[in-house]
């Protein structure tokens, strides 16, 4: 052996005490790149337990042998088919009985009476835009006045058809015109109670005044038309 090559060996086992390998993690290869042989013993014995259960070839994994051993769930049944929306006739039910006959007095009555309404409606929202309100606070300002004791937003809501955050905007802009006023509820602190003030009683009694008086003057025709509806009705029924 050389000078040169018994150096170079002496400077790999010195490098090899001061930086020593780390063990490899897998048991299957070793440091050095090299396969190391484990045993028969030292395997798993749950390994060698399905393959004897399950009569597999020595190739087979676990994996495929318990599923042989195990076919798995059972198919659960099909659900029955959805039946079939039914179909529907135009149909108009009056007093519980169909009918789908439909006279020209029919709608003439029908007419006359939404004729009766839209004519009062738009009197409606005249005089209330005269008094600087619109439709809708005044209606408002009517549940108010109409309500036994302070409502809350939710009550408010239910009477006006709105939805609650719409009826939150329409309390504030009223608050700011001094019409109404919010208060807390004494038993539970988180609801809110809406009451009318003086100027709210002023305007509404006006506007109220205005309303009862148009009714007077046209409210017969309105009774009529609603009255030849229902008497339509009635005719169908006993028929």
């Amino acid at each position: 052996m050389c000078a040169g090559t018994r150096n170079r060996r002496a400077g790999q086992c010195a490098r090899a005490s001061r930086f020593p390998r780390r063990p490899s993690r897998n048991r299957y290869w070793g440091g050095f790149g090299k396969r190391r042989q484990v045993p028969s013993d030292a395997r798993a014995p749950a390994f060698r337990a399905v393959k004897v259960e399950a009569g597999a070839s020595a190739c087979q994994s676990p994996r495929k042998a318990r599923a042989k051993h195990h076919p798995g769930p059972r198919p659960q049944a099909l659900a029955p088919p959805i039946a079939a929306r039914p179909t529907y006739r135009d149909t108009i039910y009056l007093g519980g009985r169909p009918t789908d006959q439909l006279s020209a007095a029919d709608y003439q009555a029908l007419a006359e009476f939404r004729y009766q309404i839209r004519r009062f409606l738009r009197f409606s929202e005249d005089a209330t835009r005269q008094a600087g309100l619109e439709p809708v606070q005044h209606q408002l300002l009517l549940a108010l006045k109409a309500s036994a004791g302070e409502p809350t937003v939710g009550d408010l809501a239910e009477r006006l058809q709105l939805r609650h955050h719409s009826v939150v905007g329409l309390i504030d802009r009223l608050a700011e015109s001094g019409l109404v006023r919010r208060n807390r509820a004494e038993v539970d602190r988180r609801q809110v109670r809406v009451r009318l003030t003086a100027k709210g009683e002023t305007v509404l009694r006006k506007l109220s005044l205005d309303h009862r008086a148009e009714l007077g003057a046209t409210g017969s025709a309105l009774a009529a038309a609603l009255q030849a509806i229902l008497l339509r009705q009635t005719e169908c029924t006993t028929n």
